[in-house]
This record gives structure tokens, sequence and C-alpha cells, in this order.
């Protein structure tokens, strides 16, 4: 399994190369932010929780297809890196040229390498996940909702940026138009995260913290 262990090697670099956002847009240290291996994970288990709630629903989700996609998603950046081709202010630098395109079919390249690199030893491909609209949308909340986290982190960390607010603001309002369109069972949802910003204070471990443990102080 040469190949295979030579693409195990690669995708470990996920680890090792930051988000490009924060760092181009704030001048965030990079140690600040996710790593591409952290953010991919947590639009995995975010994809799992969103799905259990519309399978509660009874709305029907192919899990097994959603999260393969969902943890493969981003490999195509350990070869290309994070490119924020969706940003405006970025885009406006590449006047001859549509730059999210560029990066659309590049990253379509690189699938097809890696699957044909990786064909003969093991029964792996990436090019075959087709997501119905419903798990589309699911991946897209995920991955929405990945990066208000990680802004939510970076303020609780005690960051002071005034480009928080913009980011928020934006990513927040791409959310908002996605679930109330395509995701209406995850509405409360919405409450939670607007709530949490604006309170700027993350709420203790409810599995560390059990009310019985606590002693409080009486007045």
């Amino acid at each position: 399994m040469q190949h295979t262990f030579r693409l195990m090697q690669v995708l470990d670099n996920l680890a090792r190369i930051p988000r490009s956002g924060g760092v181009l847009f704030a001048g965030l240290n990079p140690q600040n932010g996710d790593s591409l291996a952290e953010h991919c994970y947590k639009v995995t288990w975010l994809c799992l929780l969103f799905s259990a709630r519309l399978k509660k629903e009874t709305i029907l989700v192919d899990e097994g297809k959603l999260l393969k996609y969902a943890i493969t998603h981003d490999w195509v950046e350990a070869v290309l890196l994070d490119v924020p081709s969706g940003s405006p202010s970025y885009k406006s630098y590449f006047e001859d040229l549509d730059i999210r395109e560029v990066i659309k079919n590049a990253e379509k390249n690189v699938i097809k390498t890696i699957d044909d690199y990786i064909s003969t030893e093991i029964a792996l491909t990436l090019s075959d996940v087709e997501l119905s609209p419903t798990e589309k949308a699911i991946f897209s909340a995920a991955d929405i909702t990945a990066t208000l986290i990680e802004i939510l982190e970076w303020r609780y960390q005690g960051l002071k940026y005034e480009w928080f607010d913009y980011m928020w603001a934006n990513t927040f309002k791409r959310l908002d138009t996605l679930i109330n369109a395509e995701l209406p069972q995850l509405k409360d949802f919405l409450n939670e995260l607007q709530t949490a910003y604006t309170t700027n204070s993350k709420q203790p471990n409810p599995f560390l913290t059990k009310d019985q443990f606590q002693t409080r102080s009486k007045n």
C-alpha cells in the first residue's frame, strides 16, 4: 500500500496547515485559529449532529454518504492550500478571471488525481459522492457554523478585532438565510449562536459541572 501510505502522510499535513481567513483578514497568529484538519473534523461532527436533528423529525438523511463527504471535503487543500476564493475582496484582485471557478476546477483535478493514485490499492473514491439537496444544505450549514464557532473561540480568548463583528454579521446572515429556506428544523439553533456572540461568555461544561458537586458561597 505504498500509494495509500503516501496519501496518509499528505493528509497528516492538514493538521499543520492553518486556515487562511483569520491570518489574511485580521492578521491573527495561525496558532490561534483552526488548522485545516481541525476545521474538517468540526464540519464532520456538526454534520452528524445536524443530520441527527433532522432524523428526529423523520427527515431522510444518508449519514454515511454525508459524513464521507464531510471528512474528505478538505483533502484537496493539502495540495492547493486554503484559498479564500469566496471573499469579494479577495476576488477583486483577479480582474481577468473568476478565481473561484479556477479553484473549483483545480479541486476537481486534485480529486481525480487522488482517485487515480490510490485506485489500484484501496476501494475509495472521492468523486462519486452525490448528496441530496437536504444533505448539501446540512453540509453547507455545518461548514458555515464551523467558522462561527471559531470566531466565538477567538473572542473567548480575548482577541479583539473589528473584523470579528464584520465577519460574524456576514457569516451569520448566510447561515440564517440557509436555515430559514432549507433547514427550518434548525431555527432554534440560530438563537443559541446569536446569544453566545452577544454575551461573549462561554458556558461551563455541563458534563463536568453538575450542580450537586458545586459549592456556592452563601450571602
